[in-house]
C-alpha cells in the first residue's frame, strides 16, 4: 500500500466533506455519505464510493442488511489513489453510467484537478474539467461552488 497516496487521499476527502456539508446545512443536499458504505444500485450491484451526495428529495432506505443502503446517490464522487485508479477511472465509471447516477466526478489529488462527467441516457459525458484556479460547480447541484485552492491549498 502505498502510504503517501493514502494519505493524500484521505486529506483530500476531509476537506473536501467539509466543503461539501455548507450544501447540506443550506439545503441544497440532503446527504453526503462515506465509504465503506455499500450502495444496492441494482439487484446484482453493490458499490463502495468514497463520497455519495443525495439530493434533498431523494429518500434513503435501508431494508433487511443493515450494511447496504438501497437508495442510489445523486452524485458519486471518487477520489483517486493508485491503487482504485483504473477501476475508478473505467470500471465503476461504465456502471455508474449504465445505473443511472446523475454526475460523476473524479477528484485527482495529484493532478490537483477534478472531472466532472453528467450522464446522457447511460453514458457518462465530460461536463467540466476543473483545474488550478478554478472552482467545481454541479449542474445537478447549481447551488456548489468549491474552489480548487479550498481543496488543494499549495
Amino acid at each position: 500500500m502505498n502510504t503517501e497516496n493514502t494519505l493524500s487521499h484521505q486529506q483530500v476527502l476531509r476537506k473536501l466533506v467539509t466543503l461539501l456539508d455548507v450544501y447540506v446545512r443550506g439545503g441544497f443536499l440532503g446527504e453526503i455519505l462515506l465509504g465503506p458504505i455499500q450502495i444496492r444500485l441494482d439487484e446484482s450491484t453493490l458499490a463502495q464510493p468514497d463520497v455519495s451526495l443525495f439530493l434533498p428529495e431523494t429518500r434513503l432506505h435501508q431494508e433487511g442488511n443493515p450494511a447496504i443502503l438501497n437508495t442510489r446517490p445523486d452524485v458519486i464522487i471518487e477520489i483517486l489513489d493508485v491503487s482504485t485508479a483504473y477501476r475508478d477511472l473505467v470500471e465503476s465509471k461504465r456502471i455508474y453510467a449504465r445505473k443511472g447516477i446523475g454526475e460523476y466526478w473524479i477528484v485527482d489529488p495529484k493532478g490537483k484537478s477534478v472531472e466532472i462527467f453528467e450522464n446522457i441516457d447511460g453514458h457518462f459525458t465530460t461536463y467540466a474539467m476543473v483545474e488550478d484556479g478554478e472552482s467545481i460547480t454541479s449542474r445537478l447541484v447549481p447551488a456548489i461552488e468549491v474552489a480548487l485552492a479550498e481543496l488543494f491549498p499549495n
